[in-house]
Protein backbone atom coordinates (compact mmCIF):
# COMPACT_ATOMS: atom_id res chain seq x y z
CA UNK A 1 0.00 0.00 0.00
CA UNK A 2 1.27 3.41 -0.90
CA UNK A 3 2.14 5.81 2.23
CA UNK A 4 0.82 9.19 1.84
CA UNK A 5 2.79 12.19 3.18
CA UNK A 6 2.88 12.50 6.90
CA UNK A 7 2.24 15.66 7.91
CA UNK A 8 3.90 14.50 11.38
CA UNK A 9 7.17 13.33 9.77
CA UNK A 10 10.39 14.00 11.69
CA UNK A 11 11.74 17.01 9.94
CA UNK A 12 8.27 18.95 11.24
CA UNK A 13 9.62 18.89 14.76
CA UNK A 14 12.17 21.00 16.27
CA UNK A 15 15.42 18.92 17.21
CA UNK A 16 18.14 19.44 19.95
CA UNK A 17 21.55 19.28 19.33
CA UNK A 18 23.29 16.78 21.35
CA UNK A 19 27.36 16.44 22.31
CA UNK A 20 29.06 15.88 19.38
CA UNK A 21 27.12 17.91 17.30
CA UNK A 22 27.04 20.97 19.90
CA UNK A 23 31.04 20.46 19.79
CA UNK A 24 31.09 20.39 15.28
CA UNK A 25 28.57 23.51 15.31
CA UNK A 26 30.71 25.84 18.45
CA UNK A 27 33.32 25.34 16.41
CA UNK A 28 31.85 26.50 12.91
CA UNK A 29 34.29 28.62 11.00
CA UNK A 30 31.31 30.22 8.82
CA UNK A 31 29.82 31.17 12.53
CA UNK A 32 28.85 34.26 10.82
CA UNK A 33 26.39 32.59 8.68
CA UNK A 34 25.65 29.42 10.36
CA UNK A 35 26.18 30.08 14.08
CA UNK A 36 28.42 28.90 16.40
CA UNK A 37 29.95 29.67 20.11
CA UNK A 38 32.23 32.08 17.92
CA UNK A 39 34.76 33.18 21.60
CA UNK A 40 35.59 31.36 24.76
CA UNK A 41 34.16 28.14 23.52
CA UNK A 42 35.36 24.74 26.30
CA UNK A 43 34.37 21.54 25.27
CA UNK A 44 34.66 20.75 28.23
CA UNK A 45 31.73 22.17 29.13
CA UNK A 46 29.43 20.05 26.94
CA UNK A 47 27.26 17.77 28.53
CA UNK A 48 24.72 15.35 26.86
CA UNK A 49 22.59 18.11 25.39
CA UNK A 50 23.92 20.91 26.91
CA UNK A 51 25.93 23.52 27.46
CA UNK A 52 27.33 25.28 30.48
CA UNK A 53 27.46 29.01 29.99
CA UNK A 54 30.76 30.90 32.38
CA UNK A 55 30.45 34.38 34.05
CA UNK A 56 32.37 36.53 32.47
CA UNK A 57 34.12 39.79 33.12
CA UNK A 58 30.96 42.31 33.78
CA UNK A 59 28.48 42.16 36.48
CA UNK A 60 25.86 44.60 37.39
CA UNK A 61 24.66 44.67 40.99
CA UNK A 62 21.41 46.70 42.36
CA UNK A 63 22.04 48.75 45.34
CA UNK A 64 19.54 49.15 48.15
CA UNK A 65 19.85 53.06 47.53
CA UNK A 66 18.37 52.39 44.04
CA UNK A 67 21.31 52.37 42.17
CA UNK A 68 23.69 50.02 40.02
CA UNK A 69 27.21 49.22 40.39
CA UNK A 70 29.13 48.13 37.35
CA UNK A 71 31.98 45.81 38.38
CA UNK A 72 34.85 44.30 36.61
CA UNK A 73 34.49 40.71 37.68
CA UNK A 74 37.66 39.60 35.94
CA UNK A 75 39.52 42.39 38.50
CA UNK A 76 37.80 40.87 41.74
CA UNK A 77 37.99 37.14 40.78
CA UNK A 78 34.81 36.95 42.98
CA UNK A 79 31.55 38.91 43.74
CA UNK A 80 29.18 38.17 46.14
CA UNK A 81 24.97 39.07 45.64
CA UNK A 82 23.60 39.84 48.99
CA UNK A 83 20.34 38.42 50.04
CA UNK A 84 17.35 40.33 48.23
CA UNK A 85 19.78 41.77 45.88
CA UNK A 86 19.58 41.37 41.89
CA UNK A 87 22.31 41.25 39.40
CA UNK A 88 22.85 40.83 35.35
CA UNK A 89 26.02 39.10 34.76
CA UNK A 90 27.19 38.73 31.37
CA UNK A 91 28.64 35.83 29.89
CA UNK A 92 32.58 34.57 29.16
CA UNK A 93 31.10 33.07 26.20
CA UNK A 94 30.07 34.93 22.78
CA UNK A 95 27.11 32.96 20.67
CA UNK A 96 25.46 33.31 17.87
CA UNK A 97 22.35 31.73 17.02
CA UNK A 98 21.08 30.85 13.31
CA UNK A 99 17.81 32.29 12.13
CA UNK A 100 16.81 28.20 12.71
CA UNK A 101 17.85 27.88 15.99
CA UNK A 102 16.80 29.24 19.37
CA UNK A 103 18.20 28.38 22.57
CA UNK A 104 16.60 27.79 26.63
CA UNK A 105 19.15 28.69 29.19
CA UNK A 106 18.50 28.18 32.71
CA UNK A 107 20.47 29.04 36.09
CA UNK A 108 22.70 26.27 37.27
CA UNK A 109 20.88 24.06 39.80
CA UNK A 110 24.13 24.45 41.90
CA UNK A 111 23.32 28.13 42.44
CA UNK A 112 19.52 27.45 42.65
CA UNK A 113 19.89 25.48 45.83
CA UNK A 114 21.63 28.10 47.56
CA UNK A 115 18.88 30.54 46.51
CA UNK A 116 19.69 32.51 43.44
CA UNK A 117 16.58 32.18 40.70
CA UNK A 118 16.36 33.68 37.31
CA UNK A 119 14.58 35.20 34.85
CA UNK A 120 15.51 33.89 31.49
CA UNK A 121 14.11 31.69 29.43
CA UNK A 122 14.79 31.10 25.38
CA UNK A 123 17.39 33.08 23.40
CA UNK A 124 15.63 33.71 20.10
CA UNK A 125 17.04 32.86 16.44
CA UNK A 126 19.19 35.35 15.32
CA UNK A 127 21.05 35.87 18.93
CA UNK A 128 24.50 36.91 18.20
CA UNK A 129 27.09 38.07 21.01
CA UNK A 130 27.02 37.98 24.79
CA UNK A 131 24.34 36.94 26.82
CA UNK A 132 23.10 38.36 29.68
CA UNK A 133 22.14 36.60 32.61
CA UNK A 134 19.85 38.17 35.43
CA UNK A 135 19.73 36.75 38.47
CA UNK A 136 17.81 36.96 42.15
CA UNK A 137 19.55 36.40 45.62
CA UNK A 138 15.36 35.66 46.48
CA UNK A 139 17.62 32.94 49.88
CA UNK A 140 18.61 34.38 53.47
CA UNK A 141 22.33 34.05 52.91
CA UNK A 142 24.95 35.59 50.11
CA UNK A 143 25.71 33.84 47.21
CA UNK A 144 29.33 34.00 45.27
CA UNK A 145 29.71 34.28 41.92
CA UNK A 146 33.52 33.52 40.29
CA UNK A 147 34.71 34.59 37.11
CA UNK A 148 34.87 31.93 34.36
CA UNK A 149 32.97 29.76 36.55
CA UNK A 150 29.46 27.98 35.02
CA UNK A 151 26.54 29.82 36.11
CA UNK A 152 23.95 28.77 33.21
CA UNK A 153 23.13 26.10 31.17
CA UNK A 154 22.05 26.20 27.72
CA UNK A 155 20.82 23.83 24.95
CA UNK A 156 20.54 24.39 21.67
CA UNK A 157 17.21 23.68 19.33
CA UNK A 158 17.37 23.58 15.84
CA UNK A 159 13.99 24.34 14.53
CA UNK A 160 11.69 22.54 11.65
CA UNK A 161 12.24 25.89 9.70
CA UNK A 162 14.26 29.21 9.83
CA UNK A 163 12.24 32.19 11.49
CA UNK A 164 11.48 35.47 9.01
CA UNK A 165 13.83 37.62 10.72
CA UNK A 166 16.68 37.93 13.19
CA UNK A 167 16.75 38.43 17.03
CA UNK A 168 19.47 41.42 16.10
CA UNK A 169 21.53 42.21 13.08
CA UNK A 170 24.14 43.84 15.92
CA UNK A 171 26.33 42.28 17.92
CA UNK A 172 25.06 42.56 21.73
CA UNK A 173 28.18 44.09 23.49
CA UNK A 174 26.05 45.53 26.33
CA UNK A 175 22.99 45.06 28.41
CA UNK A 176 19.42 46.30 27.37
CA UNK A 177 17.49 47.89 29.98
CA UNK A 178 15.08 45.40 30.24
CA UNK A 179 18.11 42.83 31.12
CA UNK A 180 19.69 45.32 33.99
CA UNK A 181 19.11 44.66 37.37
CA UNK A 182 15.97 46.07 38.65
CA UNK A 183 16.27 48.82 41.27
CA UNK A 184 13.43 49.42 42.84
CA UNK A 185 12.71 51.67 45.88
CA UNK A 186 14.75 50.93 49.22
CA UNK A 187 11.59 49.45 50.74
CA UNK A 188 11.25 46.43 48.74
CA UNK A 189 15.07 45.44 49.74
CA UNK A 190 14.96 45.81 53.31
CA UNK A 191 13.24 42.48 54.05
CA UNK A 192 16.04 41.48 55.41
CA UNK A 193 17.29 44.27 57.25
CA UNK A 194 13.46 44.76 58.95
CA UNK A 195 13.96 40.53 60.16
CA UNK A 196 17.31 41.53 61.79
CA UNK A 197 15.77 44.66 63.33
CA UNK A 198 12.55 42.67 64.20
CA UNK A 199 14.84 40.17 65.98
CA UNK A 200 16.83 43.09 68.02
CA UNK A 201 13.55 43.89 69.18
CA UNK A 202 12.62 40.95 70.30
CA UNK A 203 15.98 40.53 72.26
CA UNK A 204 15.15 44.47 73.95
CA UNK A 205 11.67 43.07 74.64
CA UNK A 206 12.72 40.31 76.28
CA UNK A 207 15.64 42.37 78.14
CA UNK A 208 12.94 44.46 79.38
CA UNK A 209 11.16 41.99 80.57
CA UNK A 210 13.46 40.21 82.28
CA UNK A 211 14.08 43.44 84.25
CA UNK A 212 10.53 44.20 84.86
CA UNK A 213 10.39 40.42 85.77
CA UNK A 214 13.12 41.31 88.67
CA UNK A 215 11.74 44.36 89.76
CA UNK A 216 8.06 42.86 90.11
CA UNK A 217 10.38 40.05 92.11
CA UNK A 218 11.96 42.35 94.40
CA UNK A 219 8.80 44.82 94.93
CA UNK A 220 6.44 41.84 96.29
CA UNK A 221 10.01 40.82 98.59
CA UNK A 222 10.18 44.27 99.33
CA UNK A 223 5.95 44.18 100.37
CA UNK A 224 6.38 41.15 102.17
CA UNK A 225 9.68 42.17 104.11
CA UNK A 226 7.51 45.19 104.93
CA UNK A 227 4.79 43.53 105.82
CA UNK A 228 7.05 41.54 108.43
CA UNK A 229 9.06 44.66 110.27
CA UNK A 230 5.46 45.99 110.37
CA UNK A 231 3.85 42.94 112.36
CA UNK A 232 6.99 42.78 114.56
CA UNK A 233 7.31 46.12 116.12
CA UNK A 234 3.64 45.51 116.30
CA UNK A 235 3.92 42.37 118.36
CA UNK A 236 6.89 44.40 119.95
CA UNK A 237 5.03 46.85 120.67
CA UNK A 238 2.36 44.58 122.32
CA UNK A 239 5.09 43.11 124.39
CA UNK A 240 6.11 45.92 125.94
CA UNK A 241 2.83 47.03 127.05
Amino acid sequence: MKKGNDSLSKENYDRTLVDEEIIRWARNPNWMESGGIYENFDENNVHGETYDIRAGDLIIMSKSDGKRDYITLKDQREITVEPFRSATVQSFEKIKLPLEMYGELWIRNALQHQGLAFTGGDIDPGYWGYLYIKIHNVGPVPVSIGFQKEIASIRFVKMHKPASRPYTTTEMLKPRDDQLPPSPPRMLYDWLQLSTKLDNLKISLNHVKWIQDRFVVGLVAGLVIGVVIICLETLLHLLLN
